[in-house]
């Protein structure tokens, strides 16, 4: 973190920043030091969101607060979301949701849902704003959790929507090409998981855009 520091403070020993304020930014080299920095600083979040997917204690069935849980998934996917100007919502989230599983689980499910959301608006043509909220409520038997996005929704050639779910379905393809892009396996994993966990996964219909309801039998440590 330190070291364009220093470099720029060796820099300022033998020249000013005032020298290039009026040089392109190809030719200032403090302007390439601030980008190199940047740079890193982006490789260090990506460094630090890989890593976190796959430390032990997510591998370890536990009582997870999903509230506290979103909170730091939100924090990990921060630079990435804002890069894109996209808004997550986890305000409408008690408390006192507990879900018993695997955090691992968990990410599978909302690190794929929050990829197919950011494709989604990259593809949205429409202006309006970009948001994903997540909320969550309890009934007698179940964590009732519901996932939304304000991006451009399942695509219209979709002819049985619970086909998403299947191994290899997809229907991005290159604009160029014509041919298919992805795995095809994002929604399938998610569909892995909720079986997994004797939950249920229902295909909703927003006004616009995606959204998802997942039912969790409540379960907690003895």
């Amino acid at each position: 973190k330190t070291r364009y520091d220093k470099i720029e403070k060796l820099f300022e020993e033998k020249v000013s920043k005032s020298e290039f304020y009026s040089v392109e930014e190809r030719n200032n080299p403090f302007a390439l030091i601030e980008r190199a920095k940047d740079a890193d600083l982006k490789i260090q979040d990506w460094f630090n969101f890989a890593i976190g997917v796959i430390r032990k204690d997510k591998r370890k069935r536990k009582n997870i607060y999903f509230a506290s849980y979103m909170y730091e998934l939100k924090v990990a996917w921060a630079t990435i979301f804002s890069e894109r100007d996209i808004e997550l919502n986890i305000n409408d989230i008690p408390d006192d949701i507990v879900l018993r599983m695997f955090e691992i689980d968990l990410d599978s499910i909302f690190y794929n849902l929050f990829s197919n959301s950011v494709e989604a608006f990259v593809l949205m043509k429409e202006q309006r704003s970009r948001k994903i909220d997540v909320k969550a409520y309890s009934t007698d038997r179940y964590n009732i959790i519901e996932y939304y996005d304000s991006g451009v929704g399942l695509s219209p050639d979709i002819y049985n929507p619970d086909d998403i779910f299947k191994p290899f379905f997809t229907t991005h393809r290159n604009s160029s090409t014509g041919e298919e892009i992805g795995t095809g396996l994002g929604m399938w994993i998610v569909k892995s998981v909720i079986d997994d966990n004797d939950a249920k996964v229902n295909l909703l219909k927003p006004t616009y855009g995606f959204g998802l309801r997942f039912s969790f039998p409540i379960k907690y440590l003895k």
